[in-house]
């Protein structure tokens, strides 16, 4: 997968529960906004965003030559992020528009990266969320256990964020069909821990430590993968 590439019209913000590190994000023309998170080490929780990080972002991206900003956030299902940036974009003014990314982590990280790759292709802010709406429907996002059995995604879905919410889809050493096929163009890869032995992305593509809030859903030795599937 290509790094986007200086001159893009729009620029892409999301926030750290796509659970990409900063050096990710930057290599792929992508700022963060910082998440906070709250609860026990045993059961994280996503805090409440900053409509203040949010105005900061925007206003930021723009004062560098931004014609246009597109935020992707979690589901409006599992996190206040989609009306924090809502009222964010609002209070900025301003060429902001707002997307739900109908997933969360991993799902998000697939919306957010494919909207950027979107963005380098000179696209304006309308055609670009045009575009990602239109994806919408293509986003599949599955964690589970890493398995050769269901090549090619290597992952024996547990757990299935491609609906906006979190969905167990069985037992994670029983039989679950994989709402993922084949990986498409643009994917991302996630692991919990080191990631287990034999086990390698099957595309290019970012690869991605999950967050805390869905790891701790499975532990050590979780795979994941997000993808946009061709239509």
């Amino acid at each position: 997968m290509a790094h986007v590439v200086p001159g893009s019209r729009v620029r892409v913000i999301t926030d750290t529960a796509s659970d990409l590190t900063s050096e990710q994000a930057e290599g792929l023309g992508i700022d963060l906004v910082p998440i906070p998170l709250t609860g026990s080490p045993d059961r994280p929780e996503l805090g409440i965003p900053s409509v203040v990080a949010y105005r900061e972002a925007f206003r930021a991206a723009i004062d560098r030559g931004a014609e246009g900003v597109l935020c992707v956030t979690p589901s409006s299902r599992l996190s206040p992020g989609y009306e924090t940036a809502l009222l964010a974009a609002e209070a900025e003014g301003g060429p902001v528009k707002v997307l739900d990314s109908g997933s969360l982590g991993p799902g998000q990280a697939v919306r957010a990266v494919s909207a950027s790759l979107h963005a380098a292709t000179g696209r304006s802010l309308d055609d670009l969320v045009a575009v990602c709406l239109e994806e919408r429907p293509l986003v599949r996002a599955v964690l589970g256990r890493a398995t050769r059995w269901l090549a090619p995604t290597g992952v024996r879905p547990v757990i299935d964020l491609s609906s906006g919410e979190i969905r167990f889809r069985g037992l994670a050493f029983g039989p679950a069909r994989s709402p993922i096929s084949h990986p498409g163009p643009v994917s991302v890869f996630f692991h919990v821990g080191p990631p287990p032995a034999g086990w390698r992305p099957p595309s290019d593509g970012p690869i991605v430590e999950l967050g805390p809030v869905l790891a701790s859903l499975l532990g050590p030795g979780t795979v994941g993968v997000a993808t946009i599937v061709e239509a």
